[in-house]
């Protein structure tokens, strides 16, 4: 935490640098698909093959950002709803079972981290950038459904508990158009893509979803929100 506050502490103050900025505030809500996970067949359990859901989840928050003539850099702070879920068929093994779900919720707090390039514009109309950078990402909550779940013996899961990485980190990009709604107020839509860099069980599950130890994050979602120009100093 020290250290996510060192680097909001350095970006803020990085405005100084900029000799005509603008300071802008965008909240944001951004429906969201994940991807993390596969569809598997393993070992001796080829019987029952697991067939990752879509996974819809939602992220919202607001961004900071320092704005140069074509450059802007950012920062901000996201909840973020992530997770996985799992189709497991144990009806050709166990003809008294059917399908099955398993199902995980892992849910940040994350914070942003960017650099952002105008590539188009019509003046006083709309721009188009583009941005990349990393985020940081801490666990807040984490939960299954274990226990609303029955299985076999012969393809248990761990019971509920500690056993997911309690931070991540990892690469984001994404294209954004903004349309001029006046002089300090815009509308944004943006397409975003996330691709984490760590694991998100700090365990390795057992038995049955033990090739689920691999997963890392990845989502794409597509963000609405509106800026604001709040603050804009002259050479």
């Amino acid at each position: 935490m020290k250290r996510l506050l060192l680097i909001l502490y350095i970006l803020l103050h990085l405005q100084s640098l900029f000799c005509q900025y603008k300071i802008r505030i965008t909240p944001y809500i951004m429906p969201q698909i994940i991807l993390t996970g596969s569809d598997y067949n393993t070992g001796k359990f080829t019987q029952a093959p697991v067939t990752r859901k879509k996974v819809m989840r939602y992220s919202f928050g607001i961004n900071y950002e320092v704005k140069r003539k074509w450059l802007a850099m950012g920062t901000g702070l996201i909840y973020s709803q992530k997770g996985q879920e799992y189709n497991i068929d144990l009806h050709k093994e166990f003809e008294y079972w059917r399908m099955v779900t398993y199902r995980t919720t892992t849910n940040y707090i994350e914070v942003p981290i960017y650099l952002k390039v105008r590539i188009a514009e019509s003046m006083n109309a709309w721009e188009l950038n583009v941005w990349s950078g990393i985020y940081l990402a801490k666990l807040i909550k984490e939960s299954d459904n274990y226990q609303s779940v029955v299985f076999p013996l012969l393809v248990c899961v761990p019971y509920a508990g500690e056993w997911y990485t309690n931070h991540d980190m990892g690469a984001q990009l994404g294209l954004e158009l903004n349309l001029n709604l006046s002089r300090n107020i815009l509308f944004t839509a943006a397409a975003s893509a996330e691709i984490g860099s760590i694991g998100i069980y700090d365990h390795d599950p057992w038995y049955y979803i033990y090739r689920l130890k691999e997963s890392k994050n990845m989502v794409v979602g597509a963000r609405i929100g509106i800026i604001y120009n709040i603050w804009k100093m002259e050479d």
